[in-house]
């Protein structure tokens, strides 16, 4: 039960895929929009501050939004589509998830 709970964890910190496209939903959805209402979850959806600031910083990195810090709006970019693992924080998020995945599965071989 434990070593589950631990792959749910790590799971939910590090996959940022349907956060970061409902993150992009929300500010196409609400042009102008306080930024901090948006990260809290202002589209439905519950995000811890780690989770919103990385899903934020996906969507920046891939040139689909833009922060104005001064106004703390954000705004969606003319940039179409991208993939999120062009996003170099994704892939990191991605490496470190494996790596936990790995890792607790080497933890169920020795529990056995």
């Amino acid at each position: 039960a434990e070593l589950r709970f631990s792959l749910d964890v790590l799971e939910h910190d590090h996959t940022v895929d349907g956060g970061a496209r409902a993150l992009y939903a929300a500010v196409r959805a609400a042009p102008g929009a306080p930024l901090g209402d948006l990260l809290r979850g202002g589209d439905g959806a519950t995000r811890t501050a780690t989770q919103a600031g990385r899903q934020l910083r996906v969507l920046v990195e891939l040139g689909l939004v833009e922060l104005d810090r001064e106004a703390g709006t954000a705004r969606l970019l003319p940039a179409g589509s991208a993939g999120l693992e062009l996003s170099p924080t994704y892939r990191a998020l991605q490496e470190r998830l494996a790596e936990g995945r790995r890792w607790l599965s080497g933890t169920t071989a020795v529990a056995a």
